[in-house]
């Protein structure tokens, strides 16, 4: 079954389309860039960041993160617990809480959760739960059960999710 978009979806999904075009897409490498300028110091907000959140404000949308706690690696390999972090949960928090974001969502890692196929994590966390319209996601962004979810799954998903 295919369905038509209604004329006000059209005009959000052409509004958000250019909104990538212009904001988001070309500055990917200038946050790349201010972010490797910040060393160690991860949580500082690069300004291109707050410069997208004045946009993304202007445009009717909202800003969501979210992150998972446990981290995925904790739970998926508990015997190797190499992997340091560079903040712990509350500390992310409070940081993300001084960025201006408007929402912080963590949800909990579990091995049962990490078998979530990609379409049902996008569909059932992030569109029905999260009621997500829009997402941004790094050049290497993976997803789901054994990293799955690609950049093209997502392209896909978007215009089945309608986001």
């Amino acid at each position: 079954m295919i369905f038509e978009h209604n004329e006000k979806t059209k005009e959000l999904m052409t509004r958000v389309q250019a909104f990538m075009d212009k904001h988001i897409y070309p500055n990917e490498k200038t946050y790349d860039d201010q972010m490797k300028a910040f060393g160690t110091d991860r949580w500082q907000v690069p300004q291109i960041l707050e410069d997208l959140k004045v946009i993304a404000k202007k445009e009717g949308l909202e800003s969501v993160v979210l992150t998972f706690y446990p981290h995925p690696r904790h739970v998926l390999y508990p015997d190797d617990q190499q992997l340091k972090l560079l903040n712990t949960i509350d500390e992310k928090t409070e940081e993300l809480k001084k960025s201006g974001l408007q929402h912080f969502v963590v949800h909990e890692f579990t091995k049962e959760f990490s078998r979530t196929k990609s379409v049902n994590f996008i569909r059932d966390l992030l569109v029905n739960k999260l009621k997500m319209k829009h997402m941004v996601v790094g050049y290497n962004h993976h997803f789901g059960r054994n990293r799955e979810g690609s950049y093209d799954d997502l392209k896909e998903l978007a215009e089945l999710y309608n986001f």
